[in-house]
């Protein structure tokens, strides 16, 4: 205050009061005092910025750029007009801080998220922990990287090739979660999704109570649901770790640190990186797992012998060799055979009841399982008995994938010449059923149930893959008989060659003749499919007033339909003849089976 009167003399009161410097008075010798009003808006601040004048009185004061919090581990950090807020998803470029993008594997690597804007200059950086201040979220929900927009999270996983699949949030309200700096994975272009989840963790560490425990520490740990338990990376169902035995307490308790930096270890190699191993239960191993089915899953980078930065990273499921991924549907290389021991015969077989499928050029087959081609390995010869077989009957034969353990079998045609199931067809490659049975060929069982020939006369057994070319023939032993058929017949009591096709897409190639004497006789041959009615006719003999012999031939080429077809070989004369075999008559040729 100033300009106050006082009586002289030490005695009387207040004379008057004037206001200065901030004060307001009513003056006189009772008057109202009270502060003035500064400039400062009235109201509620946050992370608030202050002007502070030289009577100690606020002059200035607006809320901060900020807005969050952040509970684990943090750094503060100062860059010049930084720009980020809270929420953002950052890495680090070697001289400054920039929003991260899963875009592409370089500019995906997060080193964590802003907690706090201080203010233009500075800000909180949290690299593991519980991070708020968030929006728009939604509880349970994980969040990922963007691949779209720089610093971003969104719900939607990466999926486009060469993007990168990185989780980073799970949610636990609309504006806060859990922030974990997950492993990311680059989209490869042979997979619709990336590999599951091996989890992460916090930096944190909790004390725990189970009975008689037998952990030590180090002990890499999962939980089963109702225990801990020593997790192991020979497959992603045993792989789910939670944390890392940082200290045994006694029998019954143990403290577990699921995220941070952990003494007490031993043997390790500083700079070192320590994987889950896949042989031992608990144990971290420097030596990567790489067979297919372990999990591929960094826990451990080594500072010292015997300590180290512990991390969850996200494990990943190794996948099946290449080349297995790379099968070619067309790859077949086999043949069905009656015998045990040759993919193409080299004599004749009659009465088989056995059917093999033999290697042959290669050992490889491709099989679908459903839903990919895999490679199976035809190491030796696959059996399939044919006692099931009826008489007079066609049979598609496949190959069934059968959950990997190949096997052959058969679906019957409703007749000679009509399939029950058609053929199907999976990449091009056909099928009997469905796409995990692979059709071989097709077989025809003749008038004995449960047996096939494949022989010169009788051709039964015709593959889809790799035919070759095998002979054909017929020649009566018998020396001579006599024959007055002045109709189409067949050549003595069994001129009929047979075969049978999958498919129509080959010539039956054959030669016929007949050789037989009188007088003034004619001789005729002709050839049928399905009946004795010609469908192909050779040349005819004429004989003359003395005995001639006389000796036709022929050549045909048929292309069977699918089926069973018998071939006839025909004869007619005009009167009565003698007819010569043993040699003398005979049909050859050539077939693709």
């Amino acid at each position: 205050m100033s300009g106050s009167a006082f009586p002289s003399g030490g005695g009387g009161g207040v004379q008057a009061v004037t206001a200065s410097n901030g004060i307001a008075s009513s003056g006189g010798t009772s008057p109202n005092v009270s502060l003035l009003n500064t400039i400062v808006t009235p109201g509620s601040y946050t992370n608030t910025n202050l002007t502070v004048g030289a009577d100690g009185r606020l002059t200035a004061a607006a809320s901060g750029p900020g807005g969050g919090t952040g509970s684990g581990v943090t750094k503060s950090i100062t860059q010049a007009a930084h720009g980020f807020a809270v929420g953002n998803a950052l890495s680090f470029n070697g001289s400054a801080y920039v929003l991260a993008q899963a875009d592409t594997a370089a500019r995906a690597e997060v080193v964590g998220i802003v907690a706090i804007v201080n203010d233009v200059n500075t800000f909180t950086l949290l690299t593991e922990g519980y991070v708020t201040g968030l929006a728009g979220l939604v509880a349970g929900t994980v969040y990922f990287l963007s691949p779209s927009t720089p610093g971003a999270l969104v719900a939607t996983d990466s999926a486009a090739v060469g993007q990168v699949s990185k989780p980073l949030l799970v949610a636990d309200s609309a504006t806060s979660g859990y922030f974990y700096n997950y492993r990311g994975m680059v989209v490869p272009a042979s997979t619709s999704s990336p590999p599951g989840p091996a989890g992460s963790g916090v930096n944190n560490s909790r004390t725990v109570t189970q009975t008689s425990h037998g952990f030590t520490t180090g002990n890499v740990l999962g939980f089963s649901g109702t225990a801990y338990i020593l997790a192991k990376a020979d497959m992603a169902a045993d792989c789910e770790v939670v944390g890392i035995v940082s200290a045994v307490i006694d029998a019954n308790n143990f403290t577990i640190l699921t995220d941070g930096y952990i003494v007490g270890l031993s043997g390790l190699t500083p700079g070192s990186t320590y994987f889950l191993s896949p042989t031992t239960a608990g144990a971290l191993t420097v030596t990567e797992p790489t067979t297919p089915g372990q999990v591929d899953k960094p826990l451990l980078v080594a500072d010292s012998a015997a300590s180290g930065y512990f991390t969850n990273y996200r494990g990943m499921v190794i996948p099946p060799p290449a080349a297995i991924q790379t099968t070619i549907p067309a790859t077949c290389n086999a043949r069905l055979s009656l015998s045990s021991t040759l993919a193409v015969p080299t004599a004749d077989i009659t009465g088989a009841t056995t059917l093999y499928l033999q290697p042959y050029q290669g050992n490889r087959i491709a099989l679908h399982d459903g839903t990919t081609w895999q490679t199976y390995t035809l190491s030796a010869a696959l059996s399939a008995s044919l006692a099931s077989l009826a008489a007079t009957t066609v049979y598609d034969v496949y190959l069934a994938w059968n959950s990997g353990i190949p096997t052959l079998g058969f679906i019957a045609w409703s007749s000679l010449t009509a399939r029950a199931t058609a053929l199907g067809y999976q990449d091009n490659v056909p099928y009997v059923g469905n796409s995990t049975q692979r059709y071989l060929g097709t077989v025809y069982n003749g008038v004995t149930a449960g047996t096939l020939h494949d022989n010169a006369q009788y051709r039964m057994v015709w593959n889809y893959y790799n035919r070759v070319v095998r002979t054909i023939s017929y020649a009566d032993a018998t020396a001579s008989w006599s024959d007055n058929g002045t109709s189409w017949h067949v050549y003595h009591t069994n001129g009929v060659l047979g075969a049978v096709t999958g498919l129509q897409e080959d010539s039956y190639d054959i030669f016929y003749t007949a050789m037989g004497q009188a007088t003034n006789g004619q001789l005729s041959i002709a050839i049928g499919l399905d009946s004795a009615a010609p469908i192909s006719t050779g040349m005819a003999g004429g004989g003359c007033a003395s005995s001639t012999l006389l000796q036709p031939s022929m050549r045909a080429s048929i292309q069977l339909p699918a089926g069973y077809h018998p071939i006839y070989l025909l004869l007619q004369v005009n009167l009565a003849f003698t007819i010569y075999g043993g040699g003398n008559g005979v049909a050859a040729g050539t077939w693709k089976c």
